[in-house]
């Protein structure tokens, strides 16, 4: 199921003309002056002065926080999930860097200045200090246990908190003062996805955490490759332009580009590929096919419910590309740095995120690429859908935090989710991805396309909780050979309760 981030679309969409930026036409005239004298030519009345607004300007969006909010020096202490002040989510998400050079980054750090100073705080960052994915998770888990009120809320990834079954100890911040969801600034679309009912709010997500853009799926096409076999590379992005970059479309073009070039009549190592296959690579397609898997009832409950249909049809066409089509690298064939056979210049596509754009080896390839979409399923589709990962970051809130001191909490999260809109988003998309870390003029266009149709999937967000019905969808041979209604009816009924027991836990902690 996908529903637009509405806060996402093209930069500028949601702008309105400020009206108090608009001059003349109102004033009154001073009627003790001395009327002038009145000839032929003074009969046509002056053109009124305006101030036109640029629509991408987000300089100019104003929050409602009141001008007078003050909290007189309180401090702001944040938890952030990372070792050290290199990590991603703390240059990205909380503290950025100090005139470092990097646009993104310096803005984030630009952007606490400007908080710190309107609202009288300060921001305290402290690094969780832990090792890999399981036991960051672990050490969050007995922090909020134990009913700590150190941290005033946590910054981390989505893949950390949701597997521990931890939002019977977070607070709803649903409700929280002076956040206001129905600002551009925050990802309602993704807030929605981390839900478990529907209405609670564990998890929010919005421009505040640059890290999150970075996780968005996007697929690189190595042009050298393309102008090889097929000639002008700028077809690829016509091709994408007029809606016909289909899993279709991706399968032919990857069967072309296979080429055996070290001559030993086997796909492996020192071959040029077409693309790679893989468990997390087939999530993003997945989701970029805008499939229907799941609704909520009236009371906000989610049900489990593919569109078998269209479901069977995704599942045999990703079969094919990623079983059945010659020169598709597989992670059991030697292949596991997929990453650095595309820079090497030995696959036409990778089908990354793009933070990947920002690594040296991307960076210094010395074959040209590209960005485009993930592909649709058919042509029919409307539009192109990025997968906004499950390691993208997120904000929680623990429930031993009091209702006092959530005031001066909400108060800094919408100053700083609402001037990241302004200052940060502009620096990481028109600036650092659409001129530093783009290769030509079109990834930019196709940088619009993809922000545009960011999503998430609850289904693949809390896979514990479903029995892992997602990645089964994609994994199982079943399904791409003819028998996708007999395994989905299995795996739907295991899913659901699953699903059910996991969140009547989570809930009542």
């Amino acid at each position: 199921m996908k529903k637009r981030i509405l806060s996402v679309l093209l930069l500028g969409a949601m702008l309105l003309p400020l009206a108090s930026c608009a001059k003349g036409g109102t004033d009154t005239p001073d009627t003790t002056a001395a009327p002038p004298a009145v000839t032929a030519a003074d009969t046509t009345a002056a053109p009124e002065e305006t101030t036109t607004i640029d629509p991408s300007d987000r300089s100019q969006v104003k929050d409602n926080l009141p001008a007078e909010l003050r909290f007189n020096g309180e401090t702001i202490r944040i938890l952030y999930r990372g070792a050290d002040e290199n990590a991603g989510i703390f240059t990205l998400d909380v503290g950025g860097t100090n005139n470092a050079g990097d646009y993104v980054t310096d803005a984030v750090y630009e952007r606490n200045r400007s908080v710190e100073d309107r609202l009288g705080i300060t921001f305290v960052y402290t690094p969780m200090n832990a090792g890999g994915l399981s036991t960051t998770a672990t050490f969050v888990q007995q922090l909020v246990m134990a009913g700590s009120s150190e941290y005033d809320y946590i910054n981390t990834t989505g893949n950390t908190n949701v597997i521990y079954n931890l939002n019977a100890y977070l607070r709803d911040l649903s409700d929280a003062p002076y956040i206001d969801y129905e600002q551009p600034w925050w990802w309602n679309d993704a807030i929605a996805q981390l839900s478990l009912d529907g209405k609670t709010f564990n998890y929010i997500i919005g421009d505040i955490l640059a890290y999150s853009y970075r996780q968005t799926a996007v697929t690189f096409c190595n042009k050298q490759i393309y102008e090889d076999i097929w000639g002008d590379p700028d077809e690829m992005y016509k091709t994408v332009m007029d809606g016909k970059w289909t899993i279709d479309t991706m399968t032919e073009m990857c069967e072309a580009a296979y080429d055996d070039l070290n001559g030993n009549g086997v796909e492996d190592a020192g071959d040029r590929f077409g693309t790679v296959s893989g468990s997390a690579y087939a999530t993003r397609f997945f989701i970029g096919f805008d499939i229907d898997m799941y609704h909520r009832d009236e009371n906000g409950g989610l049900v489990i419910e593919f569109d078998a249909e269209t479901a069977a049809l995704a599942t045999e066409k990703m079969y094919k590309l990623f079983n059945e089509t010659a020169g598709i690298a597989k992670h059991t064939t030697g292949q596991d740095n997929a990453a650095e056979v595309f820079t090497n210049g030995e696959m036409l596509f990778y089908p990354g995120i793009f933070s990947y754009a920002m690594m040296e080896n991307f960076r210094n390839m010395e074959q040209p690429y590209g960005l485009i979409p993930f592909p649709k399923l058919q042509e029919e589709q409307t539009s192109y859908t990025a997968s906004l990962e499950n390691a993208s970051s997120n904000i929680s809130i623990m429930k031993s935090i009091s209702d006092e001191r959530m005031n001066v909490i909400g108060a800094a999260l919408e100053a700083l989710c609402a001037e990241s809109y302004r200052s940060v988003t502009p620096k990481f998309l028109e600036t650092a991805m659409k001129v530093k870390y783009s290769p030509d003029q079109m990834s930019g266009k196709v940088i619009d396309l993809v922000v545009a149709g960011m999503t998430k999937n609850t289904l693949n967000e809390y896979g514990t909780y479903t029995a892992d019905i997602f990645k089964n969808c994609l994994t199982s041979p079943a399904f791409g050979t003819g028998n996708f209604a007999s395994v989905y009816a299995k795996t739907k009924s295991v899913a659901q309760k699953t699903w059910d027991k996991a969140i009547a836990k989570a809930l009542a902690g």
